[in-house]
């Protein structure tokens, strides 16, 4: 680093460095990046097997119905996901905020209660990016349904 930096900003940056190396271990690690290409095989896998269904219906009555049970799975999909997501943010957040009124009291955290946070923090992020991946397959999912519905009119 600079000569110029006084120790307190080389602390802040030595931080920094960490808190990006910690996060990049967890998000983007190996292992992380290939849930996230099994999660992109695993949808076209969906996709593909929803397009084999419409190929093999004959009857509009037909499509109809099977368009209403996969529009009942996406929902079912999308609404179980970001139920898990919010119940993960919330116990976060609690988690979080009692922790500020233990140091209100005087209490302070241990150092592995703070990295355990931060940890949780970066898996939280993991699964946003898993669910940006998957939501953007269930909307085309969505788009494949509301096609089928209005060719078949």
């Amino acid at each position: 680093m600079e000569d110029h930096l006084s120790d307190e900003t080389r602390a802040f940056v030595d931080a920094l460095l960490v808190h990006h190396a910690r996060r990049s271990a967890i998000v983007w690690s190996w292992p992380s990046i290939f849930g996230y290409v099994w999660d992109v095989i695993r949808n076209l896998i969906v996709i593909a097997v929803v397009l084999a269904i419409y190929r093999v219906l004959n009857e509009p009555f037909q499509v109809i119905v099977v368009s209403i049970l996969i529009l009942t799975y996406v929902t079912l999909v999308v609404v179980s996901a970001q139920l898990s997501r919010l119940m993960a943010d919330i116990m976060l957040h609690i988690e979080r905020k009692s922790n500020d009124v233990l140091k209100q009291l005087g209490k302070e955290q241990d150092e592995g209660s703070t990295t355990d946070f931060e940890e949780a923090g970066f898996l939280l992020e993991k699964l946003q990016y898993k669910s940006y991946v998957n939501g953007t397959f269930n909307f085309i999912i969505y788009l494949i349904v509301v096609f089928q519905i209005f060719g078949n009119i």
